[in-house]
């Protein structure tokens, strides 16, 4: 499985994160039968957004 790419763009209003993921199976967890939007991101894309979060406020 392909990494998930996370790319910064910093402007007057702030940070813009983009997220790409290879498919949506990065996305969200396939074992969870809840429907959008209350399906469970997977691990890999929870740590993702984390430490994007964590990187631009810091």
């Amino acid at each position: 499985m392909r990494a998930i790419v996370v790319e910064r763009t910093d402007g007057d209003d702030g940070a813009i994160l983009s997220f790409r993921f290879e498919s949506i199976t990065q996305l969200f967890d396939q074992g969870d039968p809840a429907p959008l939007p209350d399906t469970e991101l997977t691990e890999p894309a929870e740590e993702a957004l984390l430490q994007a979060m964590w990187v631009s406020s810091g």
